[in-house]
């Protein structure tokens, strides 16, 4: 069932007790298809297999275990201070190294929660990280599931609904200036372009300001230079489906997939979900889907 949240705000605006869970040994999934690539699908499917996931400002969780959920409220207001201070030419970015820590700290905690998959902004910024610290904190190597689009596609209507994404702004120096294809991407350059940490360890340089290692899609579509933002998903998906546990392309299937199609779907390919801590996926079911809207420093903090 999606539920609106209504008179359900008092979470949010009491900072509701949390409860710490041991989560020690559960794999880890990261959803690492982009955004307008299905992502609502696939995070209700992973609802459906009992995964208490987030997905930017929707969540399904477990009863009143809400350590993870603060945790990816955090994750949301510190990456969005860096989507809207790059945009909106007023703001003032923080310090990138300042940010870069306080960020790794927040997904430490999000990966040690109650929260077992996340989906879409702002963790497929974060790949590389998230996938080396979920293996480290839990144990166990991370589930990476994919899902795709034709990138060209995908560009232009990131461009329509999505136009503020933060992408490292050495793509302007790829030296090619035509769409890459199948196997060209595996050679050209092989860098995550959406990676914020992944970007600026690549700068290294700590007298260099966001706006200095960043521009967005929205900077490079003004400029004529969407193919850009094509060539650097059609790497991410390359580079990002040698990793996948499970990958899908949802656009290709010959009728829409319902949520519960795609469980199936991924059962298939990672038949261990059928059963984890010894419970049975029949026994696994989320309490609630909402949707939310985080203000903007509501869970801000300094440590």
């Amino acid at each position: 069932t999606r539920i609106d949240v209504g008179h359900k705000n008092a979470l949010f605006a009491t900072g509701a007790t949390t409860e710490k869970t041991n989560h020690k040994r559960q794999p880890f999934v990261l959803a690492a298809g982009r955004g307008t690539t299905g992502t609502h699908t696939v995070f209700y499917a992973a609802c459906k297999l009992g995964l208490p996931s987030v997905h930017f400002r929707m969540f399904c969780i477990k009863g009143s275990n809400t350590t993870g959920f603060v945790a990816h409220s955090q994750a949301m207001t510190h990456f969005q201070r860096i989507r809207y201070c790059l945009t909106e030419k007023d703001r003032t970015c923080p310090n990138p190294q300042a940010w870069v820590r306080k960020m790794k700290r927040i997904l430490d905690r999000l990966i040690e929660s109650d929260i077992d998959s996340v989906h879409d902004t702002p963790y497929t910024h974060f790949n590389s990280y998230i996938i080396e610290r979920a293996q480290i904190l839990r144990g166990v190597p991370a589930y990476v599931w994919q899902s795709e689009r034709d990138p060209h596609y995908w560009s232009s209507r990131r461009m329509d609904d999505h136009s503020l994404v933060p992408l490292c702004r050495d793509i302007l120096n790829n030296s090619t200036s035509k769409v890459l294809e199948g196997q060209n991407a595996k050679s050209h350059g092989g860098h995550n372009y959406f990676d914020l940490f992944e970007c600026i360890e690549r700068y290294n340089d700590p007298s260099l300001s966001f706006h200095e290692m960043f521009t967005t899609n929205w900077d490079l579509s003004d400029s004529g230079q969407l193919k850009l933002v094509a060539n650097a998903m059609i790497q991410y998906q390359f580079s990002m489906k040698s990793l996948a546990s499970y990958h899908v392309n949802l656009f290709e299937k010959e009728h829409q997939w319902t949520e519960e199609e795609l469980k199936q779907d991924i059962l298939k390919s990672i038949p261990a979900l059928e059963k984890r801590k010894g419970k049975s996926l029949k026994n696994r079911t989320t309490d609630f889907v909402e949707s939310v809207w985080y203000p903007m420093g509501l869970w801000d903090y300094d440590d």
